[in-house]
């Protein structure tokens, strides 16, 4: 429960106490390696999944969640090593093939990356990110038909991705915009070093030159990890961009971004600077959403008064409640106080959002936020909003996470009131799920399933461990692993499970 609280401080503390129980526990050692990383500890977590895999060397999740932490430290070649064993290991690892392609992509190396989506869309064809990041390095190699292809792809099997690639610079047809801050980044990433100097004196002649600048900002990107000379460069056009242009797209990007740990000093210039841009342009929405990108995740309380600022100006705008939703489920440490914010932001959201399809897709999340939030009754109401609701969407991406999501909501609602029997049924009608593309993926949710298991429903969990199976093809090894564990009277670890 604590990993589903978000109390990660909780769950290292219990990983801890299982390998001082037995040092052997290699699963224990890999789920506390991943709370270390969401918990910001990337050296601690990188130990303990060596850990996990020098106790079992033929232990999957443990290379890819090193690979996963290996490429936010920067070390790509690392991570794409990792994930390559993962691969070698389990060569039906659709994920491991999804990440070490958008490494290979970071680095520049095309043709690998292409062939590693091309491989991660063979194995799941309903996943809509490879197609995605497909078609962001063919519009690189000049593929512009291919490009449009794989954005349409994407956006058909997850409609959200048409709002995030318009957001990045891309209209819905699959095409850049003339000022596409994201295509520029990308191409900045296969700079060669004339190139580099011809860019630098081109800024030096017209300091205002963003496009220059945003190509800069995509080759010193990844570079900075490993390159003194290239950190100080992109810390000096970050600096000035944000100090010059803090309405500009590219404000709001990740390579707008600077890192406390890298370099404290920086960062503060950085923070000082869009404090001074929100406190002279109190009412502009834009520069107050890029600030709060850049604080979201080392200076949440600031992104937080950030976006109630911009919800103040524009209160029917529902991306201010739904942002606001998001940052207090990413603060969900402090129980039941947080996820009643997050909750109650949702519900903003919900009351000021005119499209329908917004209105299902959002119900996963006001289902869950009422079920942490202690607020019983409305999760029930919203789970079986969202059921019904899915019924007008059969071939929507989000179909089966509704089915799957609603059921085990409604479940853990029936337990909570002390009706086991019901809480079964629930179960196995979530693992009756056709499936989705985070599903098939990242796999179920195995709350309930949990809880049953402490209330001695053994069987019905296994059923479930064998429904899941029909969608989870890349689970095979984690749910006979469960079941093992599930027959000789334990109730596994779930890790992540017990999140997504």
């Amino acid at each position: 429960m604590k990993e589903v609280q978000g109390d990660l401080d909780g769950a290292i503390t219990d990983h801890t106490e299982a390998v001082e129980l037995n040092p052997t526990f290699f699963e224990a050692y890999n789920n506390r390696g991943y709370a270390k990383s969401a918990n910001g500890d990337l050296d601690g977590a990188i130990a303990d999944h060596t850990k996990a895999i020098e106790l079992n060397p033929k232990y999957t999740s443990a290379y890819f969640y090193r690979g996963n932490v290996k490429a936010q430290k920067g070390d790509l070649d690392g991570a794409i090593a990792d994930h390559t064993k993962a691969i070698e290991l389990n060569p039906k690892y659709t994920d491991a093939y999804y990440n070490r392609g958008r490494e290979n992509q970071t680095k520049g190396d095309l043709d690998n990356a292409l062939a590693d989506f091309n491989k991660a869309i063979e194995l799941n064809p309903k996943f809509a990110d490879p197609y995605a990041n497909r078609g962001i390095v063919k519009r690189v190699k000049g593929d512009l038909d291919g490009s449009i292809a794989d954005f349409t792809k994407a956006i058909e099997l997850n409609p959200k991705m048409q709002a995030m690639l318009e957001a990045k610079g891309y209209s819905t047809g699959g095409q850049f915009l003339k000022d596409d801050p994201q295509r520029e980044t990308m191409s900045g990433q296969n700079l060669n070093t004339n190139e580099v100097i011809d860019l630098e004196t081109a800024v030096a002649k017209n300091p205002d030159d963003l496009s220059a600048r945003t190509k800069l900002l995509g080759f010193y990107f990844m570079r900075q990890y490993s390159s003194q000379e290239a950190k100080e460069a992109d810390e000096k056009h970050v600096l000035w961009i944000i100090k010059n242009h803090p309405e500009a797209a590219v404000a709001g990007l990740p390579y707008c971004c600077l890192d406390p740990i890298l370099d404290e000093a920086s960062y503060n210039e950085a923070k000082q600077l869009w404090l001074d841009h929100t406190k002279a342009s109190p009412t502009n929405t834009i520069v107050l959403g890029n600030a709060a990108q850049f604080f979201l995740i080392h200076n949440k309380d600031i992104a937080e008064d950030l976006l109630k600022q911009a919800q103040k100006i524009e209160p029917n705008n529902p991306e201010w409640s739904e942002r606001l939703g998001q940052l207090y489920a990413l603060k969900n440490g402090n129980g039941n106080s947080t996820a009643a914010k997050s909750l109650e932001e949702y519900e903003k959201a919900q009351s000021t959002d005119t499209s329908e399809l917004s209105r299902f897709h959002r119900l996963d999340a006001l289902a869950k936020s009422a079920f942490e939030a202690g607020e019983i009754k409305k999760a029930s109401q919203y789970a079986n909003e969202l059921l019904e609701a899915a019924q007008k969407y059969p071939k929507d991406w989000n179909y089966g996470n509704a089915i799957h999501h609603g059921n085990n909501v409604l479940g853990r609602v029936a337990l909570k009131q002390g009706d086991v029997k019901q809480a079964d049924e629930y179960l196995l009608k979530a693992g009756q799920t056709p499936g989705s593309p985070t599903l098939d993926s990242f796999g179920p949710n195995m709350s309930l399933a949990k809880e049953l298991l402490e209330k001695g429903e053994k069987e019905t969990v296994l059923q479930y461990f064998e429904l899941c199976r029909k969608f989870w093809s890349m689970g095979g090894e984690n749910l006979d692993n469960w079941t093992k564990e599930v027959n000789a009277g334990k109730v596994p670890r779930f890790g992540a499970n017990l999140i997504y």
